[in-house]
């Protein structure tokens, strides 16, 4: 589609679609259920390539420079050739027997990879060879049953400034330092949709639905919204002075930074979003799970 108007440019149909797309501006990537990885042209539409991962694939790969990052549903996270789809590395994390059904894409920043877990941890790679460089437990499962111990990781990830921002399902929010896993600070909380990062805080949409304001330094409570309780939010986004996110009923809410008060809302189809939600250039792009796209800016 154009970014200007949502006009179609060009559409392939891929029988059990997983995970996606992720896109550069000269290939779109998507995963399927069956662990197919197929890249096109960005401007065609032409499949340029497929490969085989070892699982079926449900987030969104990312491409940077010469590879295409690939996390499959089993744990492994694989690093396609950009080229050819030739794999050059891949490395398991595994995953415990009970998880929630999901996977944060993973981080580029440099040749560093940051990879997240259904076990509860994070973990940087070199992203030329796979080599690891550091691990970091978010949270640790606590529990007398694998329901009780569940963790997991899935929610998008945020870096900001050499600092990483992470939330998982009951383990926890952290901040940890990109170059060898510090951990800066830790906060007690619930997370499956993730977090967004600003110059000053860090905005976490909580599992339960509220929504939370950290200090970005200290991970201090700025403020917690209880405005929108079970209604399923999708990921944050930022945009101007407010925190965006979407719901189970299709609805779109933006919060103001300094408070949490709801300034406005817009609907779209009436499904949710998982994590249908990004920024380009001040422009919000939304997608639900009815198949339903949309654009918003900010009036002026």
């Amino acid at each position: 589609m154009t970014r200007a108007s949502g006009k179609r440019l060009w559409g392939n149909t891929l029988e059990s679609f997983g995970g996606g797309p992720g896109a550069s501006e000269s290939m779109v990537v998507a995963g399927t259920l069956n662990g197919a990885v197929i890249a096109f042209d960005a401007q065609t539409g032409a499949e340029l390539w497929r490969a085989k991962v070892s699982s079926e694939v449900i987030s969104a790969p990312v491409i940077s420079g010469d590879s295409v990052m690939v996390t499959a549903n089993d744990g492994r996270t694989h690093a396609l050739a950009v080229s050819d789809g030739s794999q050059i590395w891949a490395v398991d994390r595994g995953v415990p027997m009970l998880s929630l059904r999901g996977n944060a894409a993973p981080i580029v920043s440099g040749n560093v990879v940051i990879v997240a877990s259904a076990n509860g941890s994070v973990s940087a790679f070199n992203l030329a060879d796979g080599r690891p460089l550091w691990e970091q437990r978010v949270g640790v499962g606590e529990g007398r049953t694998d329901l009780e111990r569940m963790i997991d990781v899935d929610g998008r990830m945020a870096l900001l400034n050499g600092d990483l921002f992470v939330a998982g399902y009951e383990s926890g929010a952290q901040a940890l330092t990109l170059d060898g896993g510090r951990t800066l600070w830790s906060r007690e909380m619930s997370s499956v949709a993730g977090l967004a990062a600003g110059t000053e805080a860090v905005f976490v949409a909580a599992t339960d639905g509220s929504v939370w304001a950290l200090d970005r330094r200290s991970g201090g409570a700025l403020w917690k919204s209880e405005i929108l309780l079970h209604r399923m939010l999708s990921n944050p986004v930022l945009m101007g002075d407010f925190v965006v996110v979407g719901d189970l009923e299709g609805q779109l809410h933006w919060l103001k930074r300094g408070d949490g008060e709801i300034a406005a809302r817009s609907k779209l189809g009436g499904a949710g979003f998982g994590e249908g939600l990004v920024i380009v250039d001040d422009v919000l792009y939304v997608q639900n799970q009815d198949g339903s796209v949309g654009a918003f800016r900010l009036r002026q």
